[in-house]
């Protein structure tokens, strides 16, 4: 169980598959946008831009919000963060 509310602030367990998961699903999209011949047909795959939305979601959930956090100072409550609770639901669906 994993009571942090953000990926940084949980245990080291928890962060390093959270790093792992977010590199993984980050390279998958790039070889899937690299087997596209011509690039123009990737825009068009609804499945890989909804993939690509998804990914952006978990790399500023991983990474950028951590930066963001650390290099600013900037104090975040459950209010601020309540819309990437239901974006990290959406995921699931």
């Amino acid at each position: 169980y994993n009571p942090a509310f953000f990926v940084h602030e949980a245990d080291i367990g928890f962060q390093l598959v959270s790093n792992l998961v977010c590199f993984l699903f980050t390279a998958e999209l790039m070889i899937r946008c690299l087997a596209f011949e011509d690039k123009r047909n990737m825009l068009k795959d609804f499945w890989c831009m909804f993939d690509l939305l998804l990914v952006a979601f978990v790399v500023v959930e991983t990474w950028v919000l951590w930066v963001l956090i650390t290099a600013f100072g900037l104090e975040m409550s459950g209010g601020n963060i309540r819309i990437l609770v239901v974006v990290r639901m959406m995921r699931l669906m």
